[in-house]
């Protein structure tokens, strides 16, 4: 199961910071993440099942299932365990580990009362593509500029000629790059996009997938 998670400027983002972010740019979000859910033994069988051809993608899912592996030693196979792929500020595209307890709200379960959280229900392959994109892409930089420009007519901003990657992202530019790595949201310019214009947007793809499964 993936889930897109939009967080408001409350809890860990309640910041004039955020709050200014969140209003500047129309919505009452300002943060987006994007959160992989699976039982601990499909976790096991997805992350070991990309070979030595994936490459780096290969090596970071033998490292996450390790760590995986190192963390729920007590839990059974068939528990769910969701991880989160986020970018924030000053930092890089990162993975965590949600549970219902941790003392830290930011590694806690999405709580609707902060966030707002639309699952799409891709087909296994699509998951696994998203997943593997989302490896990939990890340990990339955080890009300042970019958020900050998001405004800019097409003209002027900086985007990779296809099919390369950016070298950078901020968080809702790389949900949308890993959308449009499975064929979804083909229209948009992914660095225009804030976490407030994200939710039409999954509105739409939750749609559109509700009517392929018809």
């Amino acid at each position: 199961m993936l889930s897109i998670i939009l967080w408001s400027a409350k809890s860990v983002f309640d910041t004039t910071f955020n709050k200014i972010v969140a209003v500047v740019t129309g919505g009452p979000y300002c943060h987006a993440e994007c959160v992989f859910t699976f039982t601990k033994q499909e976790w096991k069988d997805n992350l070991l099942s990309f070979d030595k051809s994936y490459g780096t993608i290969s090596t970071r899912a033998k490292n996450i299932w390790a760590r995986i592996d190192s963390y729920s030693t007590d839990i059974d196979d068939h528990a769910f365990i969701s991880l989160c792929f986020y970018t924030i500020w000053g930092s890089q595209l990162s993975v965590r580990m949600l549970t219902s307890h941790d003392d830290y709200v930011f590694n806690r379960l999405p709580n609707p009362e902060y966030t707002t959280s639309t699952t799409l229900n891709f087909d296994d392959q699509e998951l696994r593509h998203c997943l593997a994109f989302s490896i990939q892409e990890l340990e990339k930089a955080y890009d300042s500029y970019k958020a900050f420009t998001y405004f800019l007519p097409e003209v002027f901003i900086n985007r990779p000629i296809q099919p390369a990657l950016p070298s950078k992202y901020f968080c809702s530019e790389f949900i949308c790059y890993m959308l449009k790595n499975v064929g979804y949201a083909k229209d948009i310019i992914p660095e225009k996009i804030t976490p407030n214009h994200l939710k039409p947007i999954l509105d739409q793809i939750d749609m559109k997938l509700t009517n392929k499964r018809g």
